[in-house]
């Protein structure tokens, strides 16, 4: 007999909506938004902490005018630094400050203290289960995402 867990999607939506809520929290008493905490540690990751202003607004699929906002609030905060390319001066490159690596390394306990709250009633095993289902269910809705792009030859969203 075949398990149906009732109202999964929108029990699994309401987790997510109540954890952005909790992150959005955390980032506003950092004087972060979340779209500036994502260019922070895309940067982060990035050989010399160091990306074009035209990588940036490519990789999170936003305007110009858009990303280069962001760009003037994290600078105003001191947490990068623009400047242009010497050997291009029409090339902007954003750098991520040592204040903006301590604020971000601020943001990651923050995150990572509600991630321990978010499963504290479960115990160690739960808590790997709880992983391993996560990751089948991820895998899942990728597998399926591809699918339905190869079909239609266009991008889905779940």
């Amino acid at each position: 007999m075949e398990v149906i867990i009732v109202d999964l999607g929108f029990k699994i939506k309401k987790i997510n909506d109540m954890i952005e809520k909790g992150i959005n929290h955390r980032l506003q008493e950092l004087d972060l938004t979340f779209s500036q905490h994502h260019v922070l540690v895309y940067l982060e990751r990035q050989e010399n902490k160091t990306a074009r202003l035209k990588e940036l607004e490519k990789h999170f699929n936003v305007a110009q005018p858009t990303m280069a906002g962001i760009v003037v609030r994290l600078e105003s905060k001191g947490l990068v630094r623009s400047s242009l390319l010497p050997e291009d001066r029409r090339v902007k490159v954003v750098t991520l400050t040592d204040s903006g690596s301590q604020l971000l390394h601020e943001s990651f306990l923050s995150m990572r203290n509600g991630e321990k709250l978010l499963v504290s009633k479960l115990n160690d095993n739960e808590k790997e289960e709880l992983g391993r289902l996560l990751d089948i269910l991820y895998s899942t809705i990728q597998e399926q995402i591809k699918i339905q792009e190869e079909d239609s030859g266009k991008e889905n969203i779940c």
